[in-house]
């Protein structure tokens, strides 16, 4: 199991799960527009939830899950995730509950965690992830935080009967401090303001 830092922005608080966030969790992964564009399908029940849960608490070294809260509210309204890979390429993906959409909450808590992981990982040089071509409010998240698309790929969802298109992005260390410090801030609680230069 990892250790999850705290990191805050402006508007977020992002922290590691706990089994007691799976109520929440479910509260905003039940409703089919979060998760229809995903791999993922939507819990069918709270039980199922806290399965989920679990495995990002017990999640694998180098794979880290923070829990999202606004500040405003007091639940979880969305999840962000990060592997390190083979240490070199990492990636990242996300959910946000729906009467969280089109804010801007999304594209900071993603800025804020390309910050820790260019931070806190030296022998990072890019962040990859995708998403479905014709999810373009997470394309946005991705292009507003700095990712680029490097082209389309064809996969095999088992939720889905046919094959799905997906645009494929990509961030480089370069690119990402090149573009600091706007939006590359992040706090860690005890620690003060930090950012991705070093």
């Amino acid at each position: 199991m990892n250790r999850v830092p705290t990191i805050e922005t402006e508007r977020l608080i992002l922290k590691g799960f706990t089994l007691a966030d799976a109520e929440d969790v479910f509260a905003y992964a039940s409703n089919p527009n979060v998760l229809r564009q995903t791999t993922a399908c939507p819990p069918q029940s709270p039980s199922e939830t806290e399965e989920f849960v679990r495995t990002l608490i017990d999640s694998p070294p180098g794979s880290f899950a923070w829990a999202i809260r606004v500040k405003s509210a007091p639940r979880v309204v969305g999840a962000i995730e990060f592997d390190l890979g083979d240490g070199h390429i990492g990636s990242t993906h996300y959910a946000l509950a729906e009467e969280y959409w089109n804010k801007g909450l999304m594209t900071e808590a993603c800025r804020a965690i390309l910050a820790w992981a260019f931070d806190e990982h030296h022998n990072l040089e890019a962040v990859k992830t995708d998403a479905m071509n014709v999810n373009m409010g997470s394309r946005r998240v991705l292009e507003k935080a700095g990712f680029e698309c490097q082209g389309t790929r064809e996969d095999r969802w088992a939720k889905f009967h046919e094959s799905v298109q997906l645009a494929v992005y990509e961030i480089t260390r370069k690119k990402w401090e090149s573009s600091q410090p706007a939006g590359g801030a992040y706090f860690l609680p005890g620690a003060g303001k930090k950012s991705a230069h070093p």
